[in-house]
C-alpha cells in the first residue's frame, strides 16, 4: 500500500528514535480502504478480550554490531527511498492482535508473511543518516516476522519499556546465490542516550 512517511516515521520515532527528519511529506499519497476490525465476543470472565486488525504502518529494523549488518523489513523500496520524503513507499501489511487482559494488562502480537527485506553490510541505528545507501545492500528477499509484547505499556519516564521481534526467510545475495536469514532484536527505550538494541542477525549461505 502506498503511504506517506508521517505515521510510519511517527512509529519509528516513538519506538526506535531513528529516521529523524523534520520535513513534512511533499505529497499526500492515496490510501486504500480502511482496515477491518474484529473483536471477540467471549464473556469478560472467560479471559482476555481479543482485538484483531491489519497494521499497514509496520517498518522493522534489526542492526547487529557483531555481524556488521542491518536488516530493514516491511517496505518494498530500499531505505534510500524510505528516507526520501518526495517519493512514495509501499508498506506490506501485518496481522495485528491486541489482548485486553482482565488484570488490565495489554498484550500485543503482530505477524507478517512474505515481508520484503533488505540486508546491508553495515550496522547502524541512525537509519536515515545516509549509511544505509543502496551500494551497501548485500541481499534482498522475503521473511516471516513475529512481534510479541506480553505486557505492552505506553512510554513512561519511570519505566524502561522494551519489545522485540524475530524474522526468518530466504534472500538472494548480490554476490550470487541464496542464503537463509535469521534475525532477532529486543529494543529497549530508556531515555538518554535513547534506544538500545539487543540483537542478532545471521546470513547462512545455501549450498
Amino acid at each position: 500500500m502506498l503511504k506517506t512517511r508521517v505515521p510510519v516515521l511517527a512509529l519509528l520515532a516513538l519506538s526506535l528514535g531513528g529516521c529523524g527528519d523534520n520535513r513534512g511529506p511533499a505529497v499526500t499519497d492515496p490510501i486504500g480502504p480502511e482496515p477491518s476490525y474484529r473483536i471477540s465476543d467471549a464473556p469478560e470472565s472467560s479471559g482476555p478480550v481479543v482485538f484483531r486488525t491489519t497494521d499497514d504502518q509496520g517498518v522493522f529494523l534489526i542492526p547487529d554490531d557483531r555481524a556488521g549488518l542491518t536488516a530493514y523489513i516491511g517496505v518494498l523500496e530500499p531505505m534510500s527511498v524510505f528516507c526520501n520524503f518526495a517519493l512514495p513507499i509501499t508498506v506490506t501489511p501485518t496481522e495485528l492482535q491486541l489482548l485486553f487482559k482482565p488484570n488490565g494488562q495489554l498484550g500485543w502480537h503482530a505477524e507478517g508473511r512474505d515481508l520484503p527485506i533488505y540486508v546491508y553490510d553495515i550496522s547502524t541505528t541512525d537509519f536515515c543518516g545516509g549509511a544505509l545507501s543502496d551500494d551497501h545492500i548485500i541481499a534482498t528477499g522475503t521473511v516471516r516476522l513475529r512481534m510479541e509484547d506480553r505486557n505492552f505499556e505506553l512510554p513512561d519516564p519511570n519505566v524502561a519499556p522494551s519489545y522485540g521481534y524475530t524474522a526468518t526467510g530466504t534472500v538472494t545475495l548480490v554476490s550470487g546465490g541464496t542464503a537463509h536469514v535469521n534475525g532477532t532484536v529486543q529494543w529497549k527505550i530508556n531515555g538518554a542516550p535513547g534506544v538500545r538494541a539487543l540483537s542478532r542477525l545471521n546470513l547462512t549461505k545455501g549450498r
